[in-house]
């Protein structure tokens, strides 16, 4: 789940939904938070009980006693498959414990409360802990309270501007080399954590694309005076930029013998086409371009590639804002700048969230293999997006 602030948290305070058999189980059922559904011994939970709830991908610090039953799988929590002597199929995404547990008074905790800190959760996979540890936000509260009056998002335009506004505020930039601050992070929100007037929108239409398994990529310009400020990214790392005119080295993928984000940007002309783009929208003072590297050493999943390759999602400006899928694929066409392939336009979400992962389930576009699962954004407001992860693709690759 994502916090305020657009941090995942792996652990938090839920309620249980609901209860129900699992077929073929004679000792154990399925408790229901939110979307997810975990596996329980039966009698161990009551509807409307509070726990705690610990999300796939986490993992529990096993020297702790309370968290010492997971030492044989590490303290990993991942999704798993059961079948249950082939009567059943069930997947089991998650870990629930009561506070009491935990070692947590359950008098002093509502349902919503963040513990991922608290418990000392952290991502299983070491690459996730070290390409979250630079998500901590840029800018103090009181800052936040004020960006988005027109003065303040006016200056921010202006390198004199920032610096201006930054001061007033106490805003300390980071001491790294400076991410593009126009940028937004990518991260969606899983289609379980989603609150119940989403699912009863009916108005709402959605463009649905392939998820792919890969690495975020971000391009991205500024306008400076006469002159652009171009940058390549990671999802957190600037990995060259105009100024320093000099390639980083590829980080977690040294191993490739490349820099895979640099890669993309050179295979399809990336920073040529946003300086295209910036000639042809004058009055615009910065854009980026979002998409998805991978390939060939970048994940388990390779789609059958020698090398890596690319797929843009998303494009945003200061003066349109972020482009719907279509009006993105109009642009990008005309570069031949490939986009996440397109399942479906003008979707209408179902009624439950078990209905959208069966859908996430299916072939990808890209080699016919198992596709990861899909994003859905919003057409009347592509700002707003969320995906649905196939849990088959989560035992087979994640696991």
């Amino acid at each position: 789940m994502l916090n305020k602030k657009g941090i995942r948290e792996l652990a938090y305070v839920a309620e249980i939904k609901s209860i129900d058999p699992i077929e073929g189980s004679d000792n154990c059922e399925s408790a229901t938070v939110d979307g997810w559904h975990i596996m329980v011994r039966k009698g161990q939970f009551q509807v409307g009980d509070k726990c705690v709830y610990f999300e796939i991908d986490s993992r529990l610090d096993i020297t702790k006693e309370c968290f010492e039953f997971l030492s044989k799988c590490n303290g990993k929590i991942k999704t798993q498959k059961y079948t249950f002597g082939g009567k059943g199929l069930f997947f089991s995404q998650g870990l629930l414990m009561r506070l009491e547990e935990c070692g947590l008074d359950a008098d002093k905790y509502k349902v919503g409360d963040f513990l991922t800190e608290e418990l000392g959760v952290i991502y299983a996979d070491e690459a996730d802990n070290k390409r979250k540890a630079n998500d901590k936000p840029q800018y103090n509260e009181k800052f936040k309270k004020a960006k988005n009056k027109k003065i303040v998002k006016w200056m921010m335009r202006y390198s004199l501007g920032r610096k201006i506004i930054f001061a007033i505020f106490g805003v300390k930039p980071k001491k790294k080399a400076s991410y593009p601050w126009f940028v937004i992070k990518t991260d969606e929100e899983r289609c379980q954590n989603l609150p119940q007037s989403v699912w009863a929108d009916k108005e709402s239409t959605y463009n649905v694309t392939e998820k792919i398994d890969g690495s975020s990529t971000t391009i991205a310009i500024e306008r400076d005076h006469k002159k652009y400020k171009l940058w390549i990214c990671s999802r957190n790392v600037v990995v060259w930029d105009s100024v320093n005119n000099k390639v980083k080295s590829g980080g977690y993928y040294a191993n490739l013998g490349h820099n895979p984000y640099v890669t993309s940007a050179e295979q399809y002309k990336l920073c040529e086409f946003l300086t295209k783009y910036m000639d042809e929208h004058k009055d615009v003072k910065w854009a980026y371009l979002q998409g998805e590297t991978f390939g060939e050493g970048v994940q388990k999943r390779s789609y059958g590639l020698k090398g890596t390759d690319f797929r843009a999602f998303t494009l945003v400006d200061d003066i349109h804002n972020r482009y719907t899928y279509v009006d993105m694929k109009d642009i990008l066409d005309a570069y031949g700048i490939p986009t996440v392939p397109i399942i479906v336009t003008g979707f209408v979400l179902p009624n439950t969230c078990d209905e959208l992962v069966e859908m996430a389930h299916g072939e990808s576009e890209i080699d016919g293999g198992m596709r990861e699962g899909i994003v859905l954004r919003s057409e009347q407001n592509p700002t707003f997006s969320f995906k649905a992860v196939d849990p088959n693709f989560l035992v087979k690759y994640h696991g």
